[in-house]
C-alpha cells in the first residue's frame, strides 16, 4: 500500500436544507476508490428533512468506510459549523464536500496523489456545473491556474478565480498552526487558501472531480437571483459583500500574526505582507463607510470625481 493510501483521510460534508440532494451527495462519497475513509456528515439544524434523509443512508450503510452523522442542536452558521466538523474528525488530510454536490469516484484518489509532495498544503480541482435536475453543463473554471506558490499577494488576488471549497482538500496542519476560523467569516475557502500559502503550496488539478450543483438554494448564488433594479437591493448586496471581504482580510491578518509569533520564515517579508493586508482593509472599510447612512449615492459621485481629478493631475494635465 502506498504512503498516500495509508494516510487517514477525513471527509467533512456540511449540510443545511438540501433534502433533494443529500442522499446522492453521500452516496458519491461512499463510492470513492480511495479506501478506508472517515466520513462525517454534519447537519447544521436543517429545517427540512435533510438530516432524516442523511440518517437513513448512514443507517443502511455496511461498507468499509467509517460513516457517521452529526446533528447540531442549533444553527451555528458556516464558519462555526466548519470548525466543529474539523474538530470532530481525525484524518491528517481533510476533504471538503457539500451536501448538494456529487463527487466523481476518483476524486479523493486523484487528490491524494497531489499530496505526495510534503510541501502541498491544499489541493483543489475544476468542477462541472450541475443543475437541480442533474443535467451537467460546462466547466466551472474556464482558466485553470496551475500550481500556485508565493508571492501571497498574488495568491489572494487569485482567490476569487479558482479556489472553490466544494473541490478543496487541505492538510490538518493548517488547523494545528492557526486554529479555528473566525466566526465572522461567511466562506471558508479563501482563508484556508491563504493559510496554505503561508505554510506551503496550493495545487490545482485541471480535471473535473466534482459536479457542482447550481440551484436557487445555494448558500452562494454568485450574484444570481439578486434584484439589482432598486438602489436598496443593490446597496444591501454591496454592503454584505464588503463586510465579507473585511472579515476575510481580518482573518488573514490574524493568521499572519500567529505565524510570525512562531518565528517561522517566509520567502517574502512578514512586514510586506502585513502592510498589504492593512492597505486592503483600509480600502474596504473606507468603501463601507462611503455607502453607510443617507446620501450615500452623492458621496459615491463626489468620490468618483475626486478620483478622476487625481488621475488627471497624475497625467500632467492642468
Amino acid at each position: 500500500m502506498s504512503a498516500q493510501r495509508s494516510t487517514l483521510v477525513s471527509v467533512i460534508m456540511l449540510t443545511y436544507n438540501q433534502e433533494a440532494f443529500v442522499a446522492e451527495a453521500i452516496e458519491s462519497v461512499l463510492a470513492q476508490t480511495y479506501p478506508d475513509l472517515e466520513i462525517l456528515v454534519s447537519d447544521d439544524a436543517s429545517t427540512d428533512t435533510t438530516a432524516e434523509r442523511a440518517a437513513r443512508v448512514v443507517e443502511l450503510y455496511r461498507g468499509p468506510h467509517q460513516l457517521r452523522l452529526q446533528r447540531n442542536a442549533r444553527n451555528l452558521g458556516l464558519a462555526a459549523h466548519f470548525n466543529a466538523a474539523v474538530a470532530a474528525t481525525t484524518g491528517s488530510i481533510i476533504v471538503v464536500a457539500d451536501g448538494d454536490d456529487v463527487a466523481r469516484p476518483e476524486r479523493i484518489e486523484r487528490t491524494m496523489a497531489a499530496f505526495a509532495d510534503p510541501s502541498t498544503m491544499l489541493v483543489c480541482s475544476n468542477l462541472t456545473n450541475l443543475d437541480a435536475q442533474g443535467r451537467r453543463g460546462g466547466p466551472f473554471l474556464a482558466r485553470p491556474p496551475g500550481v500556485i506558490t508565493r508571492p501571497l499577494a498574488e495568491v489572494t488576488k487569485a482567490l476569487d478565480c479558482w479556489v472553490v471549497g466544494a473541490s478543496m482538500a487541505f492538510d490538518r496542519r493548517l488547523w494545528e498552526v492557526f486554529g479555528p476560523l473566525g466566526e465572522d467569516l461567511d466562506a471558508e475557502d479563501h482563508v484556508i487558501a491563504f493559510r496554505a500559502g503561508l505554510l506551503g503550496r496550493l495545487v490545482y488539478l485541471d480535471e473535473t472531480l466534482v459536479d457542482y450543483r447550481r440551484h436557487g438554494g445555494n448558500l452562494y448564488n454568485h450574484g444570481r437571483g439578486i434584484d439589482m433594479s432598486s438602489r436598496r437591493s443593490w446597496l444591501g448586496h454591496y454592503q454584505a459583500r464588503t463586510a465579507s471581504q473585511v472579515a476575510f482580510v481580518s482573518n488573514c491578518q490574524r493568521d499572519l500574526a500567529t505565524l510570525a509569533a512562531t518565528g517561522a520564515e517566509l520567502a517574502e517579508p512578514f512586514e510586506a505582507l502585513a502592510l498589504d493586508l492593512v492597505r486592503r482593509r483600509q480600502v474596504l472599510e473606507a468603501r463601507g463607510e462611503m455607502f453607510a447612512g443617507p446620501n450615500w449615492a452623492r458621496r459615491v459621485v463626489l468620490g468618483a470625481r475626486m478620483l478622476r481629478r487625481r488621475e488627471v493631475i497624475a497625467d500632467g494635465e492642468p
